[in-house]
């Protein structure tokens, strides 16, 4: 993991802060140009499953990954954090009303992309991780393979 700050400060309406993108950028050690703008596409800033999610699975799928998300119920918070990186999704504690992601190890914050002084995370609401594509040949795939 190599920390990659977000590039776009939460300014609604006129900026949606990316985060989120940061987040994937720095799990991947790549630079945060090379991440799809999220923020940017319909549905992410609603809560929306849509387009965005297309695009991101589309483009963790070319770099090789799925993403495994996992809704945290109201009742267990982080007693279930999944083992190594993954990106913590919990209620920005600088802006009621609004998400903030942050790379988490084994459940505990490693890099906040909003910068240094970051205020404690709020309750998880979501876990992501990235899990490999594996071969089918190798005997596991992940994903659907392209229908030839």
């Amino acid at each position: 993991m190599k920390p990659v700050f977000q590039t776009k400060q939460h300014n609604p309406p006129k900026v949606y802060g990316n985060c989120y993108a940061a987040c994937y950028a720095s799990i991947l050690e790549i630079p945060i140009e090379d991440v799809p703008p999220f923020e940017e596409l319909p549905g992410f800033n609603e809560g929306d499953q849509g387009t965005w999610v297309k695009v991101l699975n589309a483009w963790l799928k070319a770099k090789g990954f799925v993403p495994s998300q996992h809704n945290v119920p109201e009742t267990i918070k982080h007693r279930h954090a999944p083992s190594g990186y993954a990106i913590g999704t919990f209620k920005s504690p600088r802006h009621p009303g609004v998400l903030h992601s942050a790379v988490f190890l084994n459940g505990t914050r490693v890099h906040d992309p909003a910068g240094e002084n970051v205020p404690e995370a709020g309750e998880i609401v979501d876990w992501l991780k990235l899990l490999p594509i594996i071969d089918a040949d190798c005997g596991v795939a992940l994903v659907e393979r392209e229908k030839e």
